[in-house]
């Protein structure tokens, strides 16, 4: 019977069976992707602010200039 509870419970354990491993290596190892989407953020960003580039080596090295970490975050030194 498709709509009780029992199906929906061996249902989700049965999904949940097959993806242990994963389920497993995200408690021990939890990684994030966070940084890599705000890196992601910040090209997008520079894409729409500089559209027209003269050509794609100048977009590439300004990508490249912002994965410097000074550039990312700097820090806030008082003088």
């Amino acid at each position: 019977m498709k709509g009780s509870l029992l199906f929906t419970f061996t249902q989700n354990s049965r999904r949940s069976q097959k993806r242990l491993s994963g389920l497993t290596a995200h408690a021990i190892y939890s990684i994030s992707t966070g940084k890599l989407e705000g890196f992601n953020n910040k090209i997008k960003v520079a894409k729409r602010i500089g559209y027209g580039y003269r050509d794609d080596d100048f977009f590439f090295t300004l990508i490249r200039y912002l994965s410097i970490s000074s550039v990312r975050s700097p820090s806030h030194k008082k003088s």
